[in-house]
């Protein structure tokens, strides 16, 4: 099973795309930049164990409050407040729900 997601930042920061780029450079993990947001393909729960522990990492270290929106085959979550459910496990099943692994 392989499915593309499409992570997006809304609100917060301008440059919080330029930031989550660098921070996806640094932790290894490759993303393409789409029309809506960042592209990522997801190969199973493993992969996305890794992007929910990644994009939780990623959350705790702004300041500022922005929403994020994960689409996929499996449908749409938009979490309007995203450190409420940040950490890596809510975020991997956010994930594995949008890639339809669920």
């Amino acid at each position: 099973m392989r499915a593309d997601l499409i992570i997006e930042f809304m609100g917060g920061d301008p440059d919080i795309d330029q930031s989550f780029q660098a921070w996806l450079a640094d932790a290894g993990l490759g993303a393409t930049r789409g029309d809506s947001g960042w592209v990522v393909r997801v190969r199973g729960w493993t992969d996305c164990e890794r992007w929910g522990e990644q994009l939780s990492r990623f959350v705790a270290g702004r300041s500022e409050s922005f929403k994020l929106r994960v689409d996929g085959p499996g449908g749409e979550s938009l979490l309007h407040e995203v450190r409420m459910v940040a950490d890596a496990d809510s975020m991997t099943r956010f994930l594995a729900t949008s890639a339809y692994l669920q």
